[in-house]
């Protein structure tokens, strides 16, 4: 969660300019990238774990391609915007792209039903294992 008004330890911006990331900021990121803690103090009053609740995740994804795999469709056809949005559509664009955007109120698994339901109007079927 960001605190208003935090401030990196003294001597940390060391005269860097406006909107720009020092370079001991960048050591920091390891191998489970930023911590909290220190996106907390970049970001100010934004709340980060907001944030990552309102962006899909690779788990997302593995829902998404698993319901549209079983369908056939090609994954280069399918476009998911990273930021979540309720209610979650299904729609076809004018170029032939499926665009799906994830409902940011539902589990993934429970709108998987949805999206199987949603692609099958757009006159998808499942698809023979061979």
């Amino acid at each position: 969660m960001g605190v208003q008004g935090a401030k990196p330890p003294p001597g940390v911006w060391g005269g860097c300019p406006p909107n720009t990331i020092p370079t001991p900021f960048l050591a920091r990121k390891g191998a489970g990238g930023w911590s909290k803690e220190f996106l907390s103090t970049l970001l100010g009053t934004m709340q980060t774990e907001d944030m990552a609740e309102d962006i899909i995740s690779m788990h997302d994804i593995g829902v998404i391609f698993e319901v549209t795999d079983a369908l056939g469709v090609d994954r280069e056809s399918i476009s998911v915007p990273l930021g979540k949005e309720d209610p979650g559509t299904v729609r076809r664009l004018s170029d032939g792209e499926v665009e799906i955007v994830v409902p940011a109120s539902v589990p993934i698994e429970e709108w998987a039903a949805t999206l199987k339901a949603e692609m099958e109007k757009l006159g998808f079927e499942p698809v023979e294992e061979e």
